[in-house]
């Protein structure tokens, strides 16, 4: 952002002496919008070596001079921003370009004309190249920018010039002819000076001609001698009003003038200030008295000509000079006038004064308007907006009122007739400046607050301001200003919400501190940031949950992008407390929404001891903690068996956890438990001796599965179906399922949120879904399928949506498919072994692939389409297995793994995703001897996968990663 610096003093239109009888020919003007202008900058400022933004140094700056300091490196051309001593920035933008930067730096625009090497005139610092004659027969001016450019010849070779400031005088161009050039910030205007009625007689006067050489531009005129240049996209990069000419009759106020200049007393040096006289006619405008009219204006080929009207040129009450002004200017500049006495006379961004009010010798009214940039201000809150220009000329020192509006948009078609509506006033001041030595011209300032406050909160890039007279029909209200105007607008951006919210101690998941970790008090942290960057404030607030009410408040004060830390002593912690808190970004004028930090609740309270149960027959622990601080608050319990270290973990539901024990051998075992809350404070400990082992009270059989609400255990214990969530308690499913007699194995899918789960009991195959919230209740499935005898094993995987459920009845191997709806009859596996010693089935990418084990040998096959299995190949076995105790099979990625158990020795062989297949592999000597394994299961784990296995009455399990390692056995206390 940017805002511009002192301007210079304005140049003021110089009046004629009366004796001077003179017509003149106001010529061309050109002013080139340039394609490189851009507005503020968007892009995320830069830092430096030492990680300060430039808004923070020149903040520091600011506050440390007391003044603004300005950000030079979002200056651009016509926009600057500043950084005042308060926090706050201010960003000023013109409607014409101020500054261009030359050799790495900003310099001031500055159109004063030098000789160059080659001879030719440039301005000193101009937006865009640009050379006048410096005499001959070259080119008068021209003007380019990149590839594009425009040129404007006289039809004769040029006289050398005068040069006075930004203007070259051509003397004599014609007998009693001058023209005029004056350089601009980004053009050139011409002016041809009749100063004679002799010099008025010449035929060439009659139609005037300038050669045109235009490359990469399109130049044209419509039918009112409006004038554009346009690129091969369409865009206008010049643009021209209609063409006027006017004489130089004066005015009743000019004689006012005159006297007033004699009267003024005398400086100290023997001079006298000059009075100003705004109503006389120049080279560059008209006078208020001055007769005008607009000429018709045509492009032929590589001519513009323009036509000036000869009833002004000739007439016989004509005072001279009179001036023809075919006039052009780029679209960069956006200001223009409207004159109800031309009502279809365009005045986009002609190079002159603005007028307002009312002349009442030309009985002429004019209005002006600005186009002002307000890109980059969406989001910002406004503090203050202003809208200035400088006061040239006012019809007296008597203070008149003008008025400053919001209206419509304005473009090179705005004319009196087809002017915006004047919709919104927005200021009034009530001024006269410039009319002599006691009333200088000055700048005036209009309040515009409350408006850019809407355009900010609205995200409008651009608004059009507008200035007329509060009584048009006041001829004490004309004036005139400068074409330049400034927006200036004070802002502060609003904070970003504060970001990466952290507490330490890290709460658990359950949201609660323990005792332990209270002891350097809580600390609350948060990244505080603002788009003007500076110091920010941080504001932290803590309230009780529980009982409502403020705990805390502080603040916390960092630079931008720093962390903020709130330390809440463990002094000020009552206990047992739940509190919630939050933080906002504060920069001392504007504050973030408030951001919520989660809750946590302090636990100081030590929990109960456990109460430990033992059922020895099913080798069943069941863990309890009550009291006031147990309950709901004890979220695991720990314990070991032989050790005073417990190394084995179950999770609490509602206070109580059921776990199944495993087997160590015969005889008496202590159990040690504790109970741990949910901030991680642990309970004295409890020791149980009374528990002894028998060869029957542990699992059977076990399944797993995962659904949308966890990981699920089933496990066979005393023959009955037990359920649990990984690494929580277990539960008998009898209460919630019904009852199955001798549950011999039992297999499980999941499906989204449903556990699919099957129970072989008394040769049937039985089957029930755990819901989210409920179970339904046992179903025969065998029967569901058409009917099998009796059945031995059962195995099932997943198929897509559907449950693939394989069966060996009769010593033979039958397959089903459960459809959400409906069952399919079953159907036997063709090219089976004779003898069927165990079966594995698991799905790889949802197809199912069954193993079946025959008398030391494996054999697989595959489901190659619904219903349809590829036939059943022998494995690559150097030689028979003894005998296979028991098998299971997963699928990890794209692969099939099946491992095998035979005589206490664990083999694994794998079949690619390309249909090869490992050798065989003894894998015990990798992981360790289990004993004697009744049991297998294989469930995968990322691109790995887990075999647990049921050995010697004691479950353990271990894993292989994908790129083959193996872990070694671990016993576990549950499935």
């Amino acid at each position: 952002m940017h805002s511009a610096p002192p301007s210079r003093s304005p140049r003021r239109p110089q009046a004629w002496p009366n004796a001077l009888a003179v017509l003149a020919l106001t010529g061309l003007c050109v002013s080139l919008t340039p394609a490189h202008a851009t507005s503020a900058p968007t892009a995320l400022p830069t830092v430096d070596v030492k990680g300060m933004t430039p808004e923070q140094k020149a903040q520091n700056s600011a506050r440390s001079s007391g003044k603004p300091v300005e950000i030079l490196e979002q200056r651009t051309e016509d926009t600057r921003t500043l950084a005042n001593p308060s926090g706050t920035f201010t960003l000023e933008r013109h409607t014409s370009p101020k500054w261009v930067k030359k050799a790495g730096k900003w310099v001031d625009l500055d159109a004063s004309l030098q000789v160059s090497a080659k001879g030719v005139l440039t301005p000193k610092a101009s937006l865009l190249p640009l050379s006048l004659s410096g005499g001959g027969t070259g080119p008068l001016v021209s003007l380019t920018d990149g590839d594009k450019e425009i040129s404007l010849t006289w039809p004769q070779a040029l006289p050398k010039p005068r040069i006075s400031g930004d203007t070259a005088t051509y003397p004599e161009v014609l007998p009693g002819v001058d023209l005029k050039v004056r350089a601009g910030i980004e053009g050139f205007s011409q002016v041809l000076e009749v100063k004679s009625a002799e010099a008025a007689a010449n035929p060439k006067l009659t139609e005037i001609g300038f050669g045109l050489k235009a490359k990469n531009l399109a130049v044209a005129a419509d039918g009112h001698g409006n004038l554009t240049a346009k690129d091969a996209a369409g865009r206008i990069v010049f643009g021209g009003p209609t063409p006027t000419m006017w004489e130089s009759t004066p005015t009743a106020g000019q004689q006012k003038v005159a006297l007033l200049a004699r009267s003024a007393p005398a400086a100290q040096d023997g001079s006298a200030p000059a009075a100003q006289d705004g109503s006389a006619s120049t080279a560059w405008e008209p006078g208020l008295n001055a007769k005008q009219a607009p000429m018709a204006t045509t492009v032929d080929g590589t001519t513009l000509k323009v036509v000036p009207d000869q009833k002004i040129l000739k007439g016989k009450d004509t005072v001279y000079p009179v001036f023809i002004d075919p006039w052009m200017s780029g679209g960069r500049i956006a200001w223009t006038r409207v004159y109800k006495k031309f009502q279809d006379t365009a005045y986009w961004n002609k190079n002159e004064l603005a007028r307002v009010g009312y002349e009442n010798e030309s009985n002429g009214l004019s209005r002006s308007l600005y186009r002002m940039d307000t890109a980059g201000m969406a989001g910002k809150n406004v503090i203050r907006g202003t809208f200035s220009t400088q006061l040239e000329w006012s019809w007296s020192c008597e203070a008149r009122p003008v008025q400053l509006w919001f209206t419509g948009a304005i473009s090179s078609s705005t004319t009196w007739r087809n002017q915006p509506g004047w919709t919104q006033h927005l200021a009034t001041v009530n001024t006269a400046k410039g009319w002599g030595p006691n009333c200088p011209a000055g700048g005036v300032e209009f309040d515009v607050t409350n408006k850019m406050k809407e355009v900010a909160a609205a995200g409008w890039s651009d608004v059009t301001l507008g200035l007329k007279a509060e009584n048009e029909s006041d001829t004490f209200g004309w004036k005139k200003f400068l074409n330049s105007a400034t927006l200036s607008v004070e802002y502060n951006q609003t904070p970003n919400p504060p970001g990466e919210l952290q507490m330490t101690p890290q709460p658990t998941a359950q949201g609660y501190i323990g005792k332990t970790n209270l002891a350097t008090g809580v600390h609350l942290r948060a990244r505080i940031s603002d788009p003007d960057s500076g110091n920010v404030t941080a504001r932290f607030r803590v309230h009780y949950v529980d009982r409502g009410g403020w705990f805390n408040e502080a603040t916390v004060n960092v630079p931008s992008g720093g962390t903020a830390d709130f330390r809440i002593p463990d002094t000020w912690l009552p206990w047992d407390e739940s509190y919630a808190w939050e933080v906002q970004a504060d920069d001392g004028t504007s504050a973030s929404a408030w951001q919520g930090g989660g809750r946590f609740t302090v636990k100081r309270t030590t929990p109960p001891a456990p109460k430990i149960e033992i059922d020895p027959v099913k080798g069943i622990a069941t863990l309890t903690a009550e009291g006031a601080t147990g309950g709901e608050h004890i979220q695991t319990y720990r314990f070991g068996i032989n050790t005073d270290q417990p190394t084995r973990r179950v999770e609490a539901w509602h206070g109580k956890a059921a776990v199944l024990l495993p087997k160590m051998g015969e005889g008496r075992y202590e159990i040690k438990a504790y109970a741990t809350d949910k901030a991680g404070n642990d309970s004295e400990a409890t020791l149980n001796s009374g528990l002894q082992w028998d060869d029957n009270n542990t699992a059977t059989s076990l399944a797993d599965a995962t659904t949308t609400q966890g990981g699920h255990m089933v496990a066979v214990v005393e023959g009955r179906v037990w359920h649990g969530f990984t690494g929580g308690s277990v539960e008998d499913t009898t209460p919630v399922a019904g009852a199955l007699p001798n549950v011999e194995q039992v297999a499980t899918i999941g499906a989204d949120s449903q556990l699919h789960v099957l129970a072989l009991a008394d040769g049937k195959i039985h089957h029930a879904v755990r819901l989210p919230g409920s179970w339904q209740a046992w179903g025969d499935a065998t029967a569901a399928a058409g009917g099998l005898p009796r059945v031995t094993q059962i195995a099932a995987a997943q198929d897509g949506w559907n449950m693939v459920v394989a069966a060996v009845a009769d010593g033979k191997v039958y397959l089903t498919t459960r459809h959400p709806d409906r069952w399919d009859p079953w159907r036997l596996v063709p090219g089976t072994p004779a003898q069927v010693d165990q079966i594995a089935l698991a799905s790889v990418n949802d197809q199912p692939q069954l193993a079946i084990l025959s008398a030391g040998l494996a054999y697989h096959g595959g489901q190659a389409s619904p219903g349809n299995w590829s036939a059943f190949t022998q494995l690559p076995l150097t030689k028979p297995l003894t005998s296979i105790d028991a098998s299971a099979a997963a699928g990890t990625g794209g692969e099939f793994q099946l491992g095998a158990a035979s005589e206490g020795r664990i083999h694994h062989i794998t079949r690619r995703a390309d249909g090869s297949w490992t050798a065989w592999g003894d894998v015990t000597a990798l992981v360790g001897d289990p004993g004697y394994i009744r049991k297998l299961l294989a469930t995968p784990v990322g691109d790995g996968f887990r075999l647990t296995a049921i050995a010697n009455g004691t479950i353990s399990q271990t894993t292989r990663t994908a790129n083959g390692h193996w872990n070694g056995w671990k016993d576990i206390y549950q499935p």
